[in-house]
């Protein structure tokens, strides 16, 4: 039963092997290929491959790779009906099936199951960095376990998410590379319990690091992941899950004088760092993505960015079945939020130095200009951030009455013992705007003069 099958009956008998050899929980395509490569043994991975999905070049390492079409043939039943939903069970797909929307999400499934470049990773908006990993990565329990239970050991598909640095089982901090030679597993391999470069046990590197526990947030992080990956999450319109991120932002987090969104980012940004947050290309406070819960949880970006959102589920709820409860219970009560259809252009651009300019009393115009970004883009952009507009018509004038105090008191310091009318004739704007804003200020640092008559008083003679 388990000798090697001869590469000339390899073909004929391609349904018959995937019923032989079906994919373990959660594990990846290439680690599949990797599998069946070692059983075979009589041919190479490129024949298993296009046995698998119809052409030796399909590159099954690739986080959003096609050929499911000729995957599912091969699990058709008696009757020759084929199950359609094969790229989300074994592929990364699954990663994207909770946040869009279901019309969208069955295009990108009948993408996948095509042989040729189709668009899939732009209508599923997939991005080229901070979402998966370069290199497989592995728990080093997991592959004990899988020893221990007789079985190849394989990669997971929540391992491969560059969000998950531990393992969502055990809490161990997945291995990327041996420390000893600094060289990593291979797409081509499977997982093994030693190096297989330098032979280093992995088991040991293990015990180094330090576990992360349960009430951490990347391991909540992990946790919602991989609850994705395996469609433990549920299918909802993205209104109604933005309805129930808000609430629970609103019930969580404190409010210290700053607005909902606001105090999202500050959180966020604490409890996972901001080196974290860079590598996975979601800072919250610099380009190309500045202020993107904001964005989030009102409906107008990133809403079904699939990090973005694990992101924010880690940090406002204690668990997938938490999250889940309160997704019912909107269901239960009909809550939903508005969306934002239109799609924001040219934030990438908005950085730390656009939005400080912002707040003085500059035109968006002005801003726009000296940073060479369309002035519709940035009106846009300033538009959809919840409370930007309010914070800027609150801002300019305080800074605009501290530089005219600044002016003021220069004026004083050079020119001692000056009236106010005497300061008005030079620096008259500054003087009405501070008389307007802060008369007790003028009268304490400039104070008017009293009005005295002309009239002189003669002694009687």
């Amino acid at each position: 039963m388990n000798a090697p099958i001869e590469s000339t009956r390899l073909a004929p008998a391609a349904a018959e092997l995937i019923e032989r050899v079906p994919f373990y929980t959660d594990e990846t395509t290439f680690s599949y290929v990797n599998r069946i490569t070692c059983l075979t043994a009589a041919v190479n991975r490129r024949q298993v491959v296009a046995m698998l999905f119809g052409r030796p070049t399909t590159r099954t390492h690739r986080p959003l790779h096609l050929g499911f079409g000729h995957f599912a043939a091969l699990h058709a039943d008696p009757y020759g009906v084929t199950p359609d939903d094969l790229p989300q069970r074994y592929g990364m797909l699954a990663l994207y099936a909770p946040f869009i929307d279901s019309e969208r999400y069955r295009r990108v499934m009948r993408l996948a199951h095509r042989n040729r470049h189709c668009g899939l990773n732009e209508l599923v908006g997939f991005r080229k960095t901070g979402v998966f990993r370069e290199t497989p990565a592995f728990c080093p329990l997991c592959v004990a376990n899988d020893v221990a239970s007789h079985r190849a050991p394989y990669f997971r598909r929540t391992h491969q998410v560059s969000a998950v640095l531990c393992c969502p089982e055990h809490g161990v901090p997945l291995i990327e590379a041996c420390c000893s030679c600094r060289r990593g597993p291979a797409f081509e391999q499977l997982p093994t319990l030693n190096c297989p470069h330098c032979d280093t046990p992995y088991g040991e590197v293990a015990a180094m690091l330090d576990p992360i526990s349960q009430g951490e947030p990347g391991w909540r992080l992990a946790t919602f992941v991989q609850a994705a990956m395996l469609g433990y999450l549920p299918n909802v319109d993205a209104g109604i899950r933005v309805a129930v991120l808000r609430e629970r932002a609103a019930r969580r987090l404190k409010n210290r004088g700053g607005t909902l969104e606001d105090n999202l980012a500050r959180t966020i940004t604490k409890a996972f760092g901001r080196p974290f947050l860079a590598m996975l290309g979601l800072q919250t406070d610099a380009a190309p993505t500045l202020a993107w819960p904001s964005l989030l949880i009102s409906g107008r970006l990133f809403v079904s960015e699939p990090i973005a959102n694990c992101l924010v589920m880690a940090t406002l709820f204690d668990s997938v079945a938490d999250y889940t409860r309160e997704i019912n219970n909107a269901l239960g009560c009909g809550k939903s939020h508005p969306l934002d259809r239109n799609l924001l252009r040219g934030y990438a651009e908005i950085t730390n130095a656009v939005l400080k300019d912002l707040m003085r009393p500059n035109r968006i115009e002005s801003v726009a200009d000296k940073y060479s970004i369309h002035p519709n883009s940035l009106k846009n952009w300033v538009a959809a951030v919840p409370g930007l507009s309010k914070r800027r018509q609150a801002s300019w004038p305080r800074i605009a009455l501290r530089r005219c105090k600044k002016t003021v008191l220069c004026h004083i310091a050079q020119n001692p013992g000056q009236s106010r009318n005497r300061v008005a004739t030079e620096h008259k704007a500054e003087v009405t705007f501070i008389f307007k804003k802060d008369r007790e200020w003028l009268d304490e640092h400039l104070p008017a003069q009293q009005n005295q008559s002309r009239a002189v008083c003669r002694p009687d003679g």
